[in-house]
C-alpha cells in the first residue's frame, strides 16, 4: 500500500493531467483523459487509429508493444520526431506528457495515420536506433515485471541445479516485486559489468517496498530465488558494501524446507517439520572424512580437488580427505579394499559451539549461524533449532 500510495498513484495522475492537456490541444475534452478505455478510444482518434486496436491492450506482452507504437505516434502527432524526443517520451511518459500537453510552442497537427504517409523515410542509422529503443524498452519491462535470467552462482544445490547453469525465473507467479531503485543501470544487477566491487545502483532514493498480488503461493520444497537478508550487515560481497535497498541485495537460490506456521529443527543432519523428518532430495549430498583414495582418483571421480576452486568438494586436510558426495558414490567409494569413509557430524558440546560463535562474532560475523546470538542458541548446520516460521495472523508475545 505505502508503494502505491507514494509511487503509483503520484505516477498515474501525472500521466493522466499530461493527458489532459494533450487532448485538450487536440479539440478533445479534459476529462475524458480520466475515464479509462474511453481515453484509449480518444487516444486512437487523436492518432488516427481505429478504435477495435483497443482489444490488443487485452493480450499480455502485445499490450506493451502496442503501448509504445501508440506513444510514439502521439509525438509524432505533435510533430515530435527526433529521437531525444522519443527516447524520453517512452521512458519517461509522465514527465514529458506534462510538457507536452501544457508548453505553449508545441502543437497538435493532425492524425499521424495521415501525416506519416508524406514524410520522409527514415534514414537507416535512425531507423536502427528506434529499433534499439524499442527492443531496450520492451525487453526491461520483461525484465522487471515477468522473468528474469539467473546463473548459479555456488554447489548448494548441486544435485537439482548446476553451478554455472542459467535458468529462468518467473517474476509474476509469487507476485511481482516493485523496483525500489531508480537510479540504478538498466539489466544489470547490483555490480557494474566486468568488475567485482563497482555498484550498479546509487542508494540515494529508495522507493518503498511494494509487491504485486500473485497467482500462487510458496510450497513446501519450491526453489525460490530471494534477496540475502543479511546484506545490510554483514555483506555477502564485501566489496559491495552493505547493501540497504532490499531489491539490490544479493541473489540466493535455495529450496525452501518450511512454510508459515511450520516448526524445523534439523538433528543430526536430517531435517525435521513438525516433528517428523522432512523432504530429502534424491542428490542430497553430505560431508564425509575418507582415506585411501589418490587426488587422481578422485578428480577421475568427478570431485573438485583444487583448493583454489570456490566451488571445491574435495579438500586434503594432512591426515584425510574431506569429501562431498551423494549416497551412491559413497557406497560406491566404501565397497572399495583398503579405504574408510565415514560421515562428518558435528556433535560438539554447546559450550564449544558458544566459545566458536562468540569469537567468529568479533572477527567474521557473516559466518556466524543464524540467528547470531552465541549466548542464548549454540547451534550448528548440523544440529539446529527448533524455530518457528510466522504465520500470518498468528501473534506472538514479546519477552525481550
Amino acid at each position: 500500500m505505502e508503494f502505491f500510495l507514494k509511487v503509483v498513484l503520484p505516477l498515474y495522475v501525472l500521466l493522466h493531467v499530461g493527458l489532459a492537456g494533450i487532448f485538450r490541444k487536440a479539440g478533445q475534452p479534459m476529462w475524458a483523459a480520466l475515464v479509462p478505455v474511453y481515453n484509449l478510444h480518444i487516444w486512437l482518434k487523436i492518432i488516427g487509429r481505429p478504435s477495435w486496436w483497443i482489444v490488443y491492450y487485452l493480450v499480455p506482452f502485445l499490450n506493451l508493444v502496442m503501448g509504445i507504437s501508440l506513444v510514439l505516434d502521439l509525438l509524432g502527432s505533435f510533430g515530435k520526431e527526433k529521437y531525444r524526443d522519443h527516447l524520453l517520451g517512452v521512458i519517461l511518459p509522465f514527465f514529458y506528457f506534462i510538457y507536452l500537453g501544457f508548453n505553449k510552442t508545441d502543437q497538435y497537427q493532425g492524425k499521424w495515420s495521415e501525416l506519416s504517409q508524406n514524410k520522409a523515410k527514415k534514414g537507416q542509422a535512425r531507423e536502427w536506433l528506434d529499433a534499439i529503443l524499442f527492443a531496450g524498452v520492451a525487453a526491461l519491462v520483461i525484465r522487471t515485471f515477468l522473468i528474469e535470467a539467473f546463473m548459479i552462482p555456488t554447489t548448494s544445490m548441486e544435485g537439482s541445479l548446476l553451478a554455472g547453469d542459467f535458468l529462468f525465473v518467473s517474476k509474476f507467479h509469487y507476485g511481482v516485486r516493485m523496483p525500489q531503485a531508480p537510479l540504478s543501470v538498466p539489466f544489470v544487477h547490483n555490480t557494474m559489468p566486468f568488475t567485482k566491487g563497482t555498484r550498479s545502483f546509487l542508494d540515494w532514493v529508495e522507493l518503498p517496498y511494494g509487491r504485486l498480488p500473485g497467482f500462487i503461493d510458496v510450497k513446501l520444497n519450491d526453489i525460490v530465488v530471494f534477496n540475502y537478508p543479511d546484506d545490510d550487515v554483514n555483506p555477502d560481497v564485501p566489496a559491495l558494501g552493505k547493501i540497504p535497498i532490499t531489491s539490490m541485495k544479493q541473489n540466493y537460490i535455495k529450496r525452501c524446507v518450511a512454510v508459515g506456521g511450520d516448526s524445523m529443527f534439523i538433528k543430526d543432519q536430517v531435517l525435521h517439520i513438525n516433528g517428523k523428518p522432512g523432504w530429502s532430495a534424491e542428490h542430497v549430498q553430505y560431508q564425509y572424512m575418507a582415506t585411501g583414495f589418490s587426488k587422481d582418483f578422485l578428480a577421475k571421480k568427478g570431485f573438485r580437488t583444487d583448493p583454489a576452486d570456490g566451488n571445491c568438494n574435495a579438500r586434503f586436510n594432512g591426515a584425510h580427505w574431506e569429501l562431498y558426495m551423494t549416497e551412491a558414490m559413497r557406497k560406491e567409494l566404501a565397497a572399495m579394499p583398503g579405504t574408510r569413509v565415514e560421515r562428518i557430524v558435528d556433535r560438539r558440546p554447546e559450550n564449544v559451539l558458544r566459545e566458536q560463535w562468540q569469537y567468529y562474532m568479533q572477527v567474521e560475523p557473516k559466518n556466524v549461524i543464524f540467528p547470531k546470538d552465541p549466548a542464548k542458541y549454540a547451534w550448528n548446520i548440523d544440529n539446529f533449532g527448533p524455530i518457528w516460521v510466522p504465520e500470518k495472523g498468528k501473534t506472538i508475545t514479546l519477552t525481550a
